[in-house]
């Protein structure tokens, strides 16, 4: 059984490692290494979790953290309509496993309390094929006209 809740300072460790798996697939050596660096160093990660401008949720089946999901306000945007999929990640050994869905129905039912929300976005590369269709059979559609630096824009209207 998956349980989605609350990201906490104790599970930065299993964000560290499930952040590192899923970006080496896509990474060289040189940006993996300024990613987990900056990004997602145990101060950079304590910020997120403890932030009240976005939310970092997890998954965790038999007490251990198979995913993370962190979503909020667009980071370069004031929009109040939307909130925006900042990071996605499930441990390989459970991927195909629904995780992936469940933090989209949790995203989903957070922000059922905030009635002005209408839409959930995420920026997908296209190349990354298996992310791509990920989102699209969760309901999201590509909208062309806001893609930004060759990553595709994904929306999915509430």
């Amino acid at each position: 059984m998956i349980t989605i809740r609350t990201a906490e300072v104790t599970d930065i460790e299993a964000i560290r490692i499930i952040a590192e798996l899923n970006l080496k697939a896509n990474t060289d050596e040189a940006q993996l290494e300024r990613l987990m660096n900056r990004v997602y160093s145990h101060e950079s990660l304590e910020r997120a979790v403890e932030s009240t401008s976005s939310m970092m949720i997890v998954a965790v089946t038999n007490n251990q953290v198979i995913g993370i999901c962190n979503f909020g306000a667009p980071i370069l945007d004031e929009c109040e309509d939307i909130r925006e999929i900042h990071r996605l990640f499930v441990h390989p050994d459970y991927t195909r496993q629904g995780v992936g869905t469940e933090f989209i129905y949790s995203i989903e039912d957070e922000i059922d309390i905030e009635a002005c929300t209408q839409a959930i976005i995420v920026y997908v590369d296209p190349v990354d094929r298996p992310r791509l269709n990920f989102y699209l059979v969760n309901d999201f559609n590509h909208e062309a006209t806001e893609d930004k630096d060759g990553m595709w824009y994904m929306e999915k209207p509430l």
